[in-house]
């Protein structure tokens, strides 16, 4: 060995194993792309995450909107029922004084005719 030789092997240390850099550029480039396809896979797996929760959150809106429209319809229709047992009670307690007062003109009636037969 030569000085020459020592000094050109010292100055390039992968010169004798030029298959090495080549090996080391495949294998820097092949962790770039896994590291781009793991962003990739990671960022399509947030996309579908995200339309799912929208499309959830569009749901869930929606079946809120049906549930405070039953609700409301059934406050309604309780507000409806109430009224009309006050109605139906206001009507009994009336047709009451009316038959009270039909049996009144009856007995008077009668007793009219009594009266009257008696002279």
């Amino acid at each position: 060995m030569d000085a020459t030789s020592g000094q050109g092997a010292a100055s390039t240390p992968n010169s004798q194993f030029p298959l090495q850099d080549t090996l080391d550029f495949f294998i820097d480039d092949l962790l770039k792309k896994v590291d781009e396809f793991q962003k990739r896979q990671q960022q399509n797996t947030l996309d579908k995450i995200i339309t799912k929760n929208l499309c959830l959150e569009l749901y869930i809106a929606k079946r809120r909107q049906s549930c405070t429209r039953k609700m409301n319809l059934m406050q309604d229709m309780y507000t409806a029922v109430t009224l009309m047992q006050k109605a139906f009670e206001k009507y009994y307690f009336k047709e009451m004084k009316a038959n009270e007062n039909w049996l009144a003109f009856w007995e008077y009636i009668s007793i009219s005719i009594q009266l009257l037969e008696l002279i």
